[in-house]
């Protein structure tokens, strides 16, 4: 039997501490106000509401690991872009480089594959990103960006079907990308080629969709704009890099919900699934820091980072250039639900900053408190009490690993 509880997918559930209508006063020791405004929930969260000794933790090794850098096949792990712990423990985990899912018991032994590349029933393009989650009735929904489709698995391998991505009216197919509790789907588009003079700045945006399980469209969500490109010439070569320091949007789904930032500052919105507004959550934003008194050594680090000589030098003179900075550095860089409906809000880092630190938000949006993962780590899911995700090491060798999570029982 597996060491760890199953982890069920719940609805968020309304229950908040306080609830204060227009401009009525919180208690003095209120970690959290909430008000309606114009039939928006805003959550304002002045401090975290963990105590000493509750605040949540990852414990230090990991509990199970999964990839060798050589040994057998199905260990040996390229473009491991997602992984999924099922109700009974096993670990499927969708092994983009070989278009394959594999399938893995609790204590990490492999039991069998299913798919391949190709375009044939249960095969996968050459270069799908193979996103992976859970459906009604135990299926397993996997992206296949690859064929405009997506394939459809039993959790014993077994390939049931697949839809075609149908395209919004005029516009390309968009990538879906995650997946609701009812079974729909997360889809977003891209903003077309990169063109633009020399020195001009330039700015796309992304469309993002709600798709039926069938691959038709339902809603045409909301629209976020990019960070801001440079287009950037030196000799014959001209590409598009972002402006320094800026936040990517980051959006995730929930079961019921779909969360959005800017990454700019300490604030998200959930929307519901037709694209509307519900609820904004702030927080805390602490001290900021300022761009341009880390700049200098942002370049370093990040001219470092480059092997290729010739890239090197194209970005060395790229970051030369006098460029409009952002005034603070953003304030954070994804966002995850986990299984229970809580959402993670992961700090934004610096080149030479390692350690991820993550803000943790319940169901309602009240500020729990903060929590670090282990280093060169990426969560693909978050359980009741465990963090699945894929670790790379100094070597670039690809892994999945299993983490526990540690979470303090309240006082009394």
């Amino acid at each position: 039997m597996s060491r760890w509880s199953k982890s069920a997918r719940l609805p968020f559930v309304g229950v908040i501490a306080w609830i204060a209508l227009g401009c009525t006063e919180a208690p003095e020791e209120a970690a959290w106000l909430v008000r309606d405004s114009a039939d928006v929930r805003v959550v304002e969260n002045l401090r975290p509401a963990w105590e000493a000794g509750q605040a949540w933790r990852v414990f230090e090794t990991p509990a199970l690991e999964i990839g060798v850098e050589e040994g057998e096949e199905p260990y040996m792990l390229f473009r491991a872009m997602d992984a999924l712990r099922l109700p009974d423990g096993r670990i499927v985990v969708s092994n983009a480089g070989s278009g394959e899912l594999r399938f893995f018991d609790h204590e990490g032994v492999f039991l069998y594959s299913a798919g391949r590349h190709g375009q044939g029933p249960g095969e996968f393009g050459e270069f799908s990103s193979m996103r992976l989650w859970s459906a009604p009735r135990d299926i397993l929904v996997v992206t296949d960006g690859g064929n405009n489709r997506v394939n459809f698995f039993r959790t014993t391998g077994e390939h049931v079907g697949s839809a075609r991505v149908e395209a919004v009216p005029g516009r390309n197919p968009p990538s879906v990308i995650s997946g609701f509790g009812d079974g729909t789907w997360l889809a977003v588009g891209g903003s077309g080629p990169l063109t633009g003079a020399t020195g001009q700045i330039i700015q796309g945006a992304r469309e993002y969709f709600h798709y039926n399980a069938n691959g038709s469209p339902a809603d045409n969500l909301f629209e976020l704009q990019q960070p801001q490109r440079y287009v950037h010439t030196l000799g014959d070569v001209t590409h598009y890099p972002y402006i320094p320091l800026t936040a990517q949007p980051s959006v995730a789904a929930g079961v019921l919900w779909i969360y959005v930032g800017n990454g700019h500052s300490s604030r998200m919105e959930r929307r519901r699934l037709d694209g509307n507004l519900n609820s904004v959550i702030r927080w805390s934003e602490g001290e900021q820091r300022r761009s341009r008194d880390v700049y200098d050594r942002f370049v370093d680090e990040s001219l470092q980072s480059i092997s290729s000589m010739e890239r090197r030098e194209l970005y060395r003179h790229y970051l030369g250039l006098d460029l409009p900075l952002p005034e603070f550095i953003p304030a954070y860089q994804n966002l995850i639900v986990d299984d229970i409906g809580n959402v993670w809000v992961e700090a934004y880092r610096l080149p030479w900053e390692r350690q991820p630190v993550w803000e943790v938000f319940d169901p309602d949006g009240r500020w729990l408190g903060s929590i670090e993962t282990p280093t060169s780590f990426r969560p693909l899911q978050i359980g009741g009490d465990f963090l699945l995700g894929r670790h790379r090491d100094e070597l670039g060798v690809e892994r999945i690993r299993l983490y526990e999570l540690i979470k303090p029982q309240p006082a009394g």
